[in-house]
């Protein structure tokens, strides 16, 4: 097992631990003496197999597996297509443990041509919090400089890459019969 792996777990298990601890203090329904009969070794060990499941998914040591096994759950040929910046794999293959969920949802891609891995724009910089939040950063300042509330609206719940100027969006026009 990398060590590499105890630098990024670790602190991911303490974070979830940390949120676990305070909805159980926060709880209104808490009793006075402090056990509110919630049974945190399964709250411990669903997060431990949760987060223990996403190593090894990051792989492209393996191809596809038994049939079964791709149909029902997260194999690592499903979460490369997760991570292609790629047209057919964008927005696709969002379980993190079971794949059958996107299956239902429809954003189930299976890997058919070669993975560009990246993202989609380059954001310049290698700074890991710029990172993890420069796209957040960028839907807070489109929702801010919409001109109308239904635009604030669609900017959050709209699809990637949509955008209220008419100029930037694909002109469809009403073909006549």
């Amino acid at each position: 097992m990398s060590p590499d792996l105890f630098i990024y777990a670790v602190p991911a298990f303490l974070l979830l631990m940390l949120v676990e601890w305070f909805a159980d203090r926060r709880d209104p329904d808490r009793p006075a003496n402090g056990m509110s009969g919630r049974d945190h070794a399964a709250n411990i060990a669903t997060y431990t197999i949760g987060l223990l499941y996403q190593f090894p998914i990051h792989t492209q040591r393996i191809g596809t597996m038994w049939r079964p096994i791709e149909f029902l759950f997260n194999t690592p040929a499903h979460h490369r297509v997760h991570h292609g910046s790629n047209q057919p794999y964008l927005d696709t293959n969002y379980g993190g443990v079971l794949i059958i969920w996107d299956r239902l949802f429809g954003s189930f891609a299976a890997e058919s041509e070669p993975i560009a891995y990246g993202l989609t724009k380059n954001i310049g910089t290698d700074n890991p919090i710029k990172v993890n939040y420069a796209e957040l950063m960028n839907l807070v300042r489109d929702v801010r400089t919409a001109r109308t509330w239904k635009g604030r609206v669609a900017y959050i719940v709209g699809p990637p890459g949509w955008t209220e100027s008419p100029a930037e969006q694909p002109v469809k026009t009403a073909v006549p019969v």
